[in-house]
């Protein structure tokens, strides 16, 4: 190979290693959950702000029965999202521990099945996570509305293609230093 290509190639390899996957995605990440919200979700004013966008692009679509949040954090959108009963499914067992009262936690083998009429998937759709892993469960669970929210810049788009149903809204808008992109498909008349 010329020596650019091996450089490009190196550029690459460094690139990739920087990103550091979370081990095994079960279990908790030592550093991630160790204190409450590490990463300012719920003071940081582009967080409120994404929060103030989702629910009323979610409310557009009616009320649901059973609402599921895949990769819920510790459930401050999930708290909020227009259902009678909701669902939040979290990998690390200290940010599920800080669920509120109204959010109850769900396994993967809990989701399957399409028995939620609102899915909701914010942050998860990215290389650093396992964004094959993250869509089978959206697909998995979904009977009505698939919201998802990600950082456009880190968001896999063979993810958002993957999920089924039709894209029926789609919105883009500032977020930190990046820019968040949301899309709502409908998988009701699947």
């Amino acid at each position: 190979r010329s020596g650019k290509a091996r450089r490009n190639s190196t550029a690459q390899r460094t690139r990739l290693a920087e990103i550091r996957p979370i081990p095994a995605m079960t279990g908790d990440p030592p550093v991630f959950f160790d204190k409450p919200d590490p990463w300012g979700y719920q003071t940081h004013p582009d967080d409120i702000r994404r929060k103030e966008i989702i629910l009323p692009i979610a409310r557009m679509f009616g009320r649901f029965d059973a609402a599921l949040d895949v990769g819920a954090h510790e459930g401050w959108i999930s708290m909020d999202l227009p259902a009678d009963t909701v669902y939040g499914y979290e990998l690390s067992d200290l940010a599920a521990a800080r669920f509120p009262a109204i959010v109850q936690r769900v396994s993967a083998d809990d989701i399957r099945g399409g028995k939620f009429d609102l899915v909701v998937a914010t942050g998860v759709l990215y290389n650093h996570y396992d964004w094959r892993g993250m869509v089978d469960l959206i697909n998995a669970g979904a009977s009505g509305i698939i919201l998802t929210c990600n950082i456009k810049q880190w968001e896999v788009p063979a993810a958002w293609l993957g999920i089924r149903g039709k894209q029926v809204f789609q919105a883009q808008f500032p977020y930190r230093e990046w820019d968040q992109q949301l899309r709502v498909f409908d998988v009701s008349h699947q």
